[in-house]
């Protein structure tokens, strides 16, 4: 999927050793700190050419115009907003991704599926919105299948999710005893009230976030246009990241951080697909493992 092919193929090794090199020095394996790092690559890389003297030119002279198209009354029914193909392609692609995410990057997958989405279509809107509805569909479906799946099905972590944002929880539960996490699960709750929990949970959450942004998506939008300024919102995500690359790893994990973002930046602006970046991260020990 990346403009720049051979270039992509070329980035894998280094890039893998560039992160098993900063795993070597943290002494552990991190991946929170080294997945937001590729994320927010592309913003600090923008934030600090804004820095450099040579760029002033860059910089906004006054706020940016932007019109907000009138609307009327958005309806609650999702079917009401997606064609059947954007339904179809939506659910059966959420459902293989979310059992290929218990050993792939959950990131990954949501471009690789997004972008042959739109590649299929000829026309470019319409690509466009099918690939937004995919992409959608498979970031929530990767995201609970990547946890759920290795949590009740396996027992133990196995995939970027469940080894990632969700092994605190993993974690602790394996505090709470026997053998592996499933275990400690089913010895207190039956298999039926597992199942009943994990479906009303998803669904009541689904249910709760669908209804705020739509009711509210024209008015939220409104307020930070209006009331928040971007650089705010940069600045705000770029502090969660350092001080997750902190609780990782110290000062070191920081560094770290910055380092990984500004090359993976220098790489996507090149021409090579976020997605790789995020594939390698996981193959990262097994890649280096090939060379040595």
């Amino acid at each position: 999927m990346s403009k720049a092919k051979i270039l992509a193929l070329l980035a894998i090794f280094p890039f893998a050793m560039l992160i098993q090199g900063l795993r070597g020095l943290y002494g552990q394996s991190a991946f929170i700190s080294i997945f937001l790092a590729i994320t927010i690559g592309p913003i600090l890389y923008e934030l600090l050419t804004l820095i450099s003297p040579n760029n002033h030119r860059l910089k906004r002279e006054d706020y940016a115009r932007i019109k907000l198209v009138k609307t009327g009354k958005i309806s609650l029914n999702p079917l009401h907003h997606l064609t059947k193909a954007e339904v179809t392609l939506s659910s059966v692609l959420a459902g293989l991704s979310s059992i290929l995410a218990t050993f792939m990057s959950p990131v990954g997958l949501t471009v690789l599926f997004g972008d042959l989405t739109k590649e299929s279509q000829k026309d470019e809107l319409k690509g466009s919105l099918m690939a937004y509805a995919v992409r959608d569909a498979i970031k929530n479906a990767t995201y609970i299948g990547g946890t759920l799946i290795p949590l009740i099905a396996l027992g133990v972590p196995t995939g970027p999710m469940s080894a990632g944002p969700a092994h605190p929880f993993f974690a602790e539960l394996a505090a709470f005893g026997g053998a592996t996490p499933r275990d400690v699960l089913l010895q207190r709750y039956s298999t039926p009230t597992i199942m009943l929990v994990t479906i009303y949970a998803t669904i009541f959450a689904a249910f709760l976030a669908y209804f705020i942004l739509i009711k509210y998506s024209k008015q939220l939008t409104r307020f930070v246009f209006k009331k928040v300024p971007a650089e705010a919102l940069y600045a705000i995500f770029l502090a969660i990241v350092l001080v997750l690359a902190y609780n990782d790893a110290g000062i070191a994990g920081i560094f770290g951080s910055i380092l990984v973002g500004l090359i993976s930046a220098t790489f996507v602006r090149n021409g090579v697909s976020i997605g790789i970046l995020f594939m390698v991260l996981v193959a990262a020990p097994y890649l280096v493992g090939l060379l040595f």
